[in-house]
């Protein structure tokens, strides 16, 4: 895509609220090719339950060249369609759920990630995707209640994600599976250099695959 898209979020009205839901930003064009306007493309799966809040707001975080956007959507406590107030959580956790989109293909529709370290009620940040399609960010590294509890241990991840076609790519390097950095970075001693520390966030990816952190 030679053209700017943009990834973030937009504020739907209703009668008396503002929402914020996820949405990716294309470009429209004069008759000159010169752009003058963007269409907004509400991503489908993000929006906020009306009836409930089953999402309290969503935020798509990043767009790479292949058009593959990535965010989050932030559990409510309140499902108007439950009688639960609490059946909305995961395992003990209003968690942020982390997704991934495909912007090319209308309507622009999150999938959820739900395997490996993507366990049932974890929650995180998804920060960036390279080109590669290789999409860094923090998860929670552990599943105690935090409803009534207290905040879970966070870790860095890296998940290479659907890289068919892309020249070049990495992912049978991760095996096609989500990593927690400090499992490839581990040097197998106890009482090793790399183990004196923890990677509790991977904040942005390059196309080299360098990646900045915090540990």
């Amino acid at each position: 895509m030679d053209s700017p898209v943009l990834a973030g979020y937009y504020s739907r009205v209703d009668s008396t609220n503002l929402h914020q839901e996820a949405a990716v930003f294309m470009p429209t064009f004069d008759l000159g090719g010169e752009i003058n306007g963007w269409s907004v493309q509400a991503i489908e799966g993000t929006q906020l339950n009306t009836n409930g809040y089953l999402y309290t707001h969503s935020i798509a975080t990043d767009i790479n060249r292949h058009l593959i956007v990535v965010g989050s959507s932030k559990r409510g406590n309140y499902d108007g369609q439950l009688a639960d107030a609490d059946v909305t959580s995961q395992s003990g956790s209003l968690n942020n759920r982390l997704w991934v989109a495909n912007a090319s293909q209308l309507p622009i529709t999150a999938s959820y990630l739900s395997e490996g370290i993507f366990f049932d009620g974890a929650g995180g940040k998804i920060h960036a995707i390279n080109d590669f399609n290789e999409i860094v960010g923090n998860i929670d590294f552990n599943d105690k209640p935090e409803i009534n509890g207290t905040e879970r241990l966070k870790r860095g991840f890296i998940y290479p994600h659907d890289a068919t076609g892309i020249i070049g790519a990495r992912s049978d390097i991760f095996k096609n599976q989500a990593w927690w950095l400090d499992d490839l970075t581990n040097d197998g001693t106890l009482a090793g250099h790399h183990n004196k520390f923890r990677i509790i966030d991977a904040n942005d990816i390059n196309n080299a695959g360098i990646i900045a952190a915090t540990a």
